[in-house]
């Protein structure tokens, strides 16, 4: 790099004995070794030089279509989003996302929407994340839905989406159609690992543990570093499944390799390695009857709703509030329990969040059930209480009727039961109008029914919802 830029800024009499085989790429090259040196710097976890260098690489390269300026501009939004900016995280993402559809780089242009629908996760607006989601396959469907990189990273999103939402059965769906492409295009090499978190998340989020543990050791196989910054590592979740599963000796050999030190500074990377320690000191309290343990989780609770606010990380702050609800209650300081326990509550339920709360234990249940009975968010609440019961079984004729019911068309039905339009429950699913209308057609026909009440009615009588 040295050699060339010193050439690059010589004088003009030196540059006259350069051979120029490209004027175009020539012209490029201070652009482009700036985009490389901020491609050094993102490597090594250098975030504020990346910084620097990549809106530097921007001004040189202007208005061009090199290379040079999407790489740099890729490597902008990366480094804001793996600093914590994620305000200027998401203004970069997006925008080149526009710039590269407008190029008609519709394959680049997919291989960076998960990214910009997991910094909407951050910042608490599930909402906005999914409809990121909903526009992509709408973008893939007007293009004949060809298969471009990217559409499995599409399809492992969307899985995150309805992870959150509690609706288990359509986010398996999206994994195992996520597989399916993954093995058709060229993924990036550490797209597995990426899979194989998400599949443990869902199995964490389902109360199987053993299953999440399982899908997190893959996940530590496939294990990959890139650029792009993994924000809750396997050995992480892998902690969290032992938690679950009551052995909290494992779990302690984690913390113990992680070194999180109580003194360290917070920052988005490590967030999520905070909030599984946590959860292992209220474990850890719970079982010695130790309320200095739920000390310790406020202290740094505390610490971490500092930093998720100056971050703006509101889907952070709804765990940390309902973390701090846990805390105090465990430390018999009842009255701190309702407020805080409300205000994560209020935050979520505009967002449409159940897996956070549903599967978290039967701890978090009985606060639950107790801000119920103080008449808190009681619709909202009453819905993640349901979420987090058992299953019933199947009765005589609903496997027959399950069987003759497609998984869309179950996926259809669920949603017809809620408050959402028939467009609603299109974009939900990822579908167009009119494939919904036929969807629908179908249900009714198969439950011999002639509207929408009544199709819901069936269906709740052969427990299909």
């Amino acid at each position: 790099f040295s050699a060339a830029e010193e050439w690059m800024e010589s004088a003009e009499d030196r540059r006259e004995m350069m051979r120029v085989a490209d004027p175009q790429q020539f012209a490029m090259l201070p652009a482009s070794l700036r985009s490389a040196r901020a491609f050094m710097h993102l490597a090594g976890g250098e975030y504020p030089q990346t910084v620097e260098e990549a809106r530097k690489a921007l001004e040189l390269a202007g208005d061009s279509t090199h290379i040079s300026r999407t790489q740099a501009w890729s490597m902008l939004g990366i480094a804001q989003y793996a600093g914590g900016d994620l305000e200027e995280a998401e203004n970069s993402i997006t925008g080149l996302i526009d710039y590269l559809k407008g190029q008609g780089r519709f394959g680049d242009a997919l291989e960076l929407i998960y990214i910009a629908a997991e910094i909407r996760m951050l910042r608490g607006r599930l909402v906005q994340a999914h409809r990121i989601y909903e526009g992509a396959f709408r973008l893939l469907e007007s293009l004949g839905n060809p298969v471009l990189p990217g559409i499995e990273d599409l399809h492992r999103g969307a899985a995150d989406i309805h992870r959150e939402l509690g609706e288990w059965e359509l986010a398996q769906r999206h994994l195992t159609t996520a597989r399916e492409y993954g093995a058709l295009t060229s993924s990036r090499p550490d797209w597995l690992h990426r899979l194989n978190i998400s599949e443990a998340l869902l199995e964490l989020a389902r109360g199987r543990p053993d299953a999440a543990l399982e899908s997190a050791e893959h996940a530590r196989r496939n294990f990959m570093p890139t650029a792009i910054p993994h924000l809750k590592s396997a050995p992480a979740i892998a902690a969290l499944a032992y938690i679950r599963m009551g052995d909290l000796d494992s779990a302690r050999d984690w913390a113990r390799e992680r070194r999180l030190d109580g003194g360290a500074d917070i920052s988005l990377i490590n967030e999520y390695d905070y909030l599984c320690h946590i959860r292992l000191l209220l474990a850890e309290g719970a079982a010695q009857n130790d309320p200095q343990k739920a000390g310790e989780a406020l202290e740094l609770l505390r610490r971490l709703s500092d930093a998720a606010l100056a971050g703006d990380r509101g889907g952070s702050l709804i765990e940390i509030r309902m973390l701090q609800a846990l805390a105090h209650r465990q430390r018999g300081e009842y009255e701190s329990v309702g407020g805080i326990l409300a205000e994560a509550l209020e935050a979520a339920r505009r967002e449409g969040y159940v897996s956070l709360f549903a599967a978290e234990g039967t701890a978090l249940g009985e606060l639950l059930r107790s801000v119920l009975e103080d008449g808190i968010e009681p619709g909202y609440v009453s819905r993640l209480l349901a979420a987090g019961s058992p299953a019933e079984q199947p009765v005589s004729g609903q496997a027959a009727l399950a069987e003759a019911l497609s998984d869309r068309e179950l996926d259809v039905l669920r949603l017809l039961a809620g408050d959402l339009s028939g467009p609603d429950i299109a974009g939900r699913l990822f579908i167009s109008p009119s494939t919904m209308r036929t969807h629908t057609r179908n249900i009714y026909a198969k439950l011999q029914v002639n509207s929408r009440r009544e199709a819901v009615s069936r269906a709740r009588d052969l427990n299909l919802l």
